[in-house]
């Protein structure tokens, strides 16, 4: 190889090495967030205070746009004040 081809091989070579670096750095950071994402999930969710069942049936009705299920949970919530 000429001493262009040779240098552009290197040149190659290296920004390769810094592609895999940054991709491993960008999986690091994308399953660090993930992570914050779930942390604040689980929050949230604890915070509401109610059944498995009952976020179940929340889950389920926000999937059917029926607030509906969303009233009745807010009434029995009113009831345990």
């Amino acid at each position: 190889m000429s001493k262009t081809t040779t240098k552009i091989q290197q040149d190659i070579d290296s920004t390769k090495k810094r592609i895999a670096v940054l991709k491993s750095k960008l999986s690091q950071l994308e399953a660090e967030k993930e992570k914050i994402e779930n942390e604040e999930i689980v929050s949230l969710v604890r915070s509401l205070q109610c059944t498995p069942g009952d976020i179940r049936e929340i889950i389920q009705a926000i999937k059917k746009n029926d607030i509906s299920c969303l009233t009745k949970f807010a009434e029995k919530r009113d009831d345990l004040k």
